[in-house]
């Protein structure tokens, strides 16, 4: 800090402040701590700990106005590669077809530090290797971005592991199933089921809908006539008639002198 005629000088208390924009988010701003005297009179340093690469941008401020050379921008590089952080995919054949036996197969491997940037260098060594029946030797590509290529194959159909190795450190395996030249043309002439039906292709059933029942008109038969003629002669009866039911007035039930 100096003052109107360059001297060094010391600004009031509360009078700098400074602001944070995160790659990306530059009207985004997070203030941060006041600049803080350090290494004598005029000298005021701003202290943050950016976990996002990229380029970040600093205001800093006295008594609400930009200072000379604010803002002030920096760029920050992924750290080292977290091995839970980083990633293994299917890179060729690409989904969702399947790896052919005796042909190369290959899986991407994506490296993140442990804040979740991808890492944008190479020169990390990364290892890896195959479990299976007749797997070939893995090899390794460095494609010099934080991205390497795995690629290898396999003599017979089965499934195969893939481990890998950054920096000394086993990450989660992948598995890479191979199939029959064969079978890749039946899946696509007939479909995935053609592999359900030799076992080395878990395909799910679709489920079969219901479909409502419908009701069909019964046929009269003749015991429908004799129900309805008895119902026509119950009604064509005389109103005198009485059932021998409600007959209990008429016919009282004698009781038994002691």
């Amino acid at each position: 800090m100096r003052d109107a005629f360059g001297n060094a000088a010391t600004a009031p208390e509360g009078a700098l402040s400074a602001d944070h924009a995160k790659p990306g988010y530059t009207l985004d701003l997070t203030p941060l701590d006041p600049p803080k005297m350090k290494g004598g009179l005029g000298a005021y340093e701003v202290s943050l700990e950016p976990t996002k690469s990229g380029t970040h941008v600093v205001h800093i401020r006295l008594h609400g106005h930009e200072i000379t050379g604010s803002p002030v921008s920096f760029a920050v590089a992924p750290a080292a590669p977290h091995p839970n952080k980083c990633k293994l995919v299917r890179e060729f054949p690409p989904e969702p077809e399947l790896p052919v036996e005796k042909t190369q197969a290959g899986i991407r491997v994506t490296l993140f530090d442990k804040y979740g940037n991808q890492l944008d260098r190479g020169g990390v060594r990364v290892d890896a290797k195959a479990l299976g029946a007749m797997v070939s030797q893995c090899t390794v590509e460095d494609h010099k971005d934080g991205t390497y290529t795995i690629s290898l194959s396999a003599g017979a159909p089965g499934e195969v592991k893939v481990v890998a190795r950054i920096d000394g450190t086993e990450i989660a395996p992948m598995p890479i199933t191979f199939v029959k030249a064969a079978q890749v043309d039946a899946v696509q002439a007939e479909g995935p089921q053609e592999l359900a039906k030799e076992g080395t292709l878990d395909v799910k059933k679709p489920a079969v809908e219901s479909k409502p029942v419908e009701s069909k008109p019964r046929r009269p038969s003749s015991a429908d006539g004799d129900v309805q003629l008895q119902a026509q002669a119950f009604e064509s009866a005389p109103a005198s008639s009485k059932s021998p039911m409600n007959e209990t007035d008429e016919n009282p039930i004698n009781e038994t002198d002691e």
